[in-house]
C-alpha cells in the first residue's frame, strides 16, 4: 500500500478534494484539449498520486458540468490508457526512415509557411511605414510654412515698356541647403539669397536696354540639394523640407519682384536629379519634389499676373514651349545633350530654334544639327563632387534674348 505523507491526507485517511489543485485542470481544459484528454490527464495524476476516482470524479463532473458516477469515469479512462498504448505501439513499430521523412516533409511546410508569414508581414510593415512617411511630411511641411519668417525681397516698381522681345531667364542648379566652404568658394542659403538679388539686378539693366515687355522664367531643375546620397546628406545644412519651403520663398520673391518689371512673366519647370524621392533604381521618373514648389509658387502667387501653364508637357524632365511662333524645348540635362537633339525634337513633333538645359554648371552654347542647345551654369558654382573631380566652375546664368527670328543675343551673367 502506498503511504502519503500527512499534508497529503484528508479526514478518512486519503487524499482529499481541498488537497488537489483543481485551478491546475481547469487551466488546462481551457487550453483547448479535449474532453477525453482531460480524463486521461487526470487519471494518470490519479495513479502517480493515489487519488480515489470518487474525487476525480468530482473535479471532472465541476469542470464538464456532468453528474457521472465514478466508475463510468474509471472504464473511461481505461478505454482511453488502451488506445493511447495501442497507439504508442504502432508508433514504435513504425520504421525510422518513413517517420523522419514525414517529420522532414512537416517541417519542410512549416518553413514555408513561415517564409510566407515574414514576407506578408514586411510589406504590410514597409506599407505602414510609407503612409506614417507622407502623414508625417504633411505635418512638417504645413507646420514650417506657418512658422517661417518671411524673408521678402524689396520691391521697386519701374516703368513698363512695350517692345518685340522676350527675355528668358533660367533658375538653374540652385541646390538650395548645400553647404560649402573651401578655397574654391562658400554656399550656403544666404549666399544664394544675395546672388538671386544680385541676378534681379542684372536683369533690370538688360530690360532696360531691350525694353522687353514679356520674361519666361526657366526652372531649369536642382532647385534643391535633396538628399540623394551620402557626400549631399553630409553637406547639407537644411533638411529636404526645409530646403523646399526656403527656395519656394525664395523663388515666389524673385517672380514677384520680376513683376515689377515686366507685363507678363511665365514660369516653366522640369525635374532635376536631385529632387528625386528615392534612389535611382528605385525612383519613380514622375515622383519629384519639385512639384511641390511649383504647387507652392501658384499658391503664393496667385494675385501675381505669372502664367504656369504656357507649355506641352512631355514628361516631369521634358517642357515644351513656343515664343513667336519658334519653338523651344527645356530640360534638366541629366538624361539629355547636344548629342540627342534631334530626337528631342522628334518629341515635339515640329521644328525646334534651341534647347535649354542645366546639369553641369557652366555656361555653354553648342550649334549641332541647325538647333541651339544652351546650357545654363549654376548658383552653386563648385561643390565637393566638382573638387574631387577637379572641375572648375563659377555660379553664373546664360540669359537668352529672342524675338520674331528665333535667338537675338546672350547675356552671361557672373553672380560672384
Amino acid at each position: 500500500m502506498i503511504r502519503y505523507p500527512e499534508w497529503y491526507m484528508g479526514r478518512k485517511g486519503i487524499l482529499s478534494l481541498t488537497m488537489i489543485n483543481k485551478e491546475k485542470y481547469y487551466d488546462l481544459y481551457n487550453t483547448g484539449i479535449t474532453k477525453e484528454e482531460l480524463i486521461f490527464e487526470i487519471g494518470k495524476d490519479k495513479e502517480t498520486y493515489g487519488y480515489e476516482w470518487s474525487v476525480c470524479a468530482e473535479i471532472l463532473n465541476s469542470i464538464l458540468d456532468k453528474n457521472l458516477d465514478p466508475e463510468t469515469y474509471r472504464k473511461r479512462y481505461g478505454e482511453i490508457k488502451r488506445f493511447y498504448e495501442i497507439f504508442q505501439s504502432k508508433i514504435r513499430e513504425q520504421t525510422n526512415d518513413e517517420l523522419l521523412k514525414e517529420i522532414e516533409e512537416r517541417q519542410l511546410e512549416l518553413k514555408k509557411e513561415k517564409y510566407k508569414f515574414f514576407d506578408a508581414r514586411n510589406e504590410y510593415n514597409a506599407l505602414i511605414r510609407k503612409r506614417a512617411r507622407e502623414e508625417e511630411i504633411n505635418k512638417i511641411i504645413i507646420d514650417s510654412i506657418n512658422a517661417l519668417d518671411k524673408d521678402n525681397f524689396e520691391l521697386k516698381k519701374i516703368e513698363k515698356t512695350i517692345t518685340e522681345e522676350t527675355i528668358i531667364i533660367p533658375l538653374n542648379d540652385l541646390h538650395c541647403g548645400y553647404e560649402i566652404k573651401s578655397i574654391f568658394g562658400n554656399y550656403d542659403e544666404k549666399i544664394l539669397k544675395c546672388r538671386l538679388e544680385k541676378y534681379l539686378c542684372e536683369i533690370k539693366e538688360i530690360q532696360k536696354k531691350h525694353n522687353c515687355e514679356k520674361a519666361i522664367v526657366l526652372g531649369g531643375g536642382d532647385l534643391i540639394s535633396g538628399n540623394i546620397h551620402a557626400e549631399i546628406k553630409r553637406s547639407n545644412n537644411l533638411n529636404v523640407i526645409e530646403q523646399i519651403i526656403t527656395v519656394s520663398e525664395y523663388i515666389s520673391n524673385f517672380l514677384a519682384e520680376l513683376s515689377t518689371i515686366f507685363k507678363s512673366i511665365s514660369f516653366i519647370s522640369v525635374s532635376g536629379n536631385h529632387s528625386r524621392i528615392e534612389k535611382y533604381k528605385d525612383s519613380i521618373k514622375e515622383e519629384r519634389l519639385d512639384d511641390i514648389i511649383e504647387w507652392y509658387l501658384k499658391a503664393k502667387l496667385s494675385n501675381f499676373n505669372i502664367i504656369f501653364n504656357d507649355y506641352i508637357n512631355a514628361d516631369a524632365t521634358l517642357k515644351i514651349f513656343d515664343v513667336y511662333n519658334n519653338s523651344y524645348i527645356l530640360v534638366h540635362g541629366d538624361c539629355d545633350d547636344h548629342n540627342n537633339m534631334l530626337i528631342l525634337q522628334k518629341f515635339a513633333e515640329k521644328p525646334i530654334t534651341a534647347v535649354f538645359s542645366g546639369h553641369y554648371h557652366h555656361n555653354e552654347i553648342i550649334t549641332k544639327d541647325g538647333i541651339k542647345f544652351i546650357m545654363s551654369g549654376s548658383f552653386i558654382g563648385v561643390d565637393n563632387f566638382t573638387i574631387q573631380k577637379r572641375i572648375i566652375s563659377h555660379p553664373e546664368q546664360l540669359i537668352t534674348i529672342v524675338d520674331k527670328r528665333g535667338i537675338k543675343c546672350y547675356y552671361d551673367i557672373n553672380l560672384l
